[in-house]
């Protein structure tokens, strides 16, 4: 027998509210990891450099419109989503620009989260910026099926944790594995609930999670080694 409309809808709330979640724990994260250095930033550590700020800023932005837009659709204002999904899109390539001057700007003059080369270590923001940026395109190149739009964005923005949790006092002991391996466990989080919502993995969700979880060490512990890679930051710095 069909479901009612009633129940259709009971049944839908809760997968959308979901999103709404992660919006929040990823925010939640974010904050956390960088509460020290950004948003309660103490006279001691000095003023932050302009570039360093607005990048947070803009990146902070960006969590505050992922949330709005996860408010928006069980709000049945769709059309109001959509709107903003123009002005999210401009704002992810504002994102993209600053994000890359902050790393440059830590190649050149700043410390790692954790011992290591800089020069090796610049591989996590750079890397973060492409997967973020790679996501974020593929989500808007197929804003007309909502089934892998919603996921891509939310995968995009799930795999802004890794910065945050490389900060958190508690992971630093634990170095790249730790905070790489709980951005997988959020990675996985999410795909593990669309499997059991809806009966099996969402494409959407297996190709962006293996981009993360694999991508990301790959590029940290694989292409950042190499002699290209450093001869690249040498020029750069």
């Amino acid at each position: 027998m069909a479901a009612s409309p009633t129940t259709a809808g009971v049944t839908r709330r809760p997968k959308r509210r979901f999103y709404v979640l992660v919006a929040l724990l990823t925010a939640g994260v974010v904050i956390v990891g960088f509460a020290p250095t950004f948003y309660m930033r103490t006279a001691e550590l000095g003023p932050l450099k302009p570039v360093l700020a607005a990048h947070g800023a803009v990146f902070t932005v960006w969590l505050a419109l992922f949330l709005a837009q996860t408010l928006l659709v069980p709000a049945g204002r769709t059309d109001l989503h959509r709107k903003l999904g123009w002005a999210s899109l401009a704002w992810a390539g504002v994102m993209v620009a600053l994000g890359i001057a902050a790393a440059l700007d830590t190649l050149r003059g700043g410390q790692p989260p954790v011992p290591g080369d800089i020069r090796q270590f610049a591989m996590l923001p750079f890397g973060d910026i492409a997967i973020f940026a790679g996501l974020v395109a593929w989500g808007a190149f197929l804003r007309q099926r909502s089934d892998w739009h919603k996921r891509l964005m939310t995968m995009a923005t799930v795999s802004l944790l890794t910065p945050a949790l490389a900060r958190i006092p508690a992971l630093m002991p634990f170095g790249p594995p730790g905070f790489l391996s709980l951005t997988l466990v959020a990675v996985a989080g999410v795909i593990a609930f669309d499997w059991i919502a809806h009966g099996r993995p969402h494409p959407a969700n297996l190709w962006s999670g293996a981009l993360i979880g694999l991508g990301k060490p790959i590029l940290l512990f694989g292409v950042a080694a190499t002699p290209a890679w450093l001869a690249l930051m040498d020029a750069l710095r």
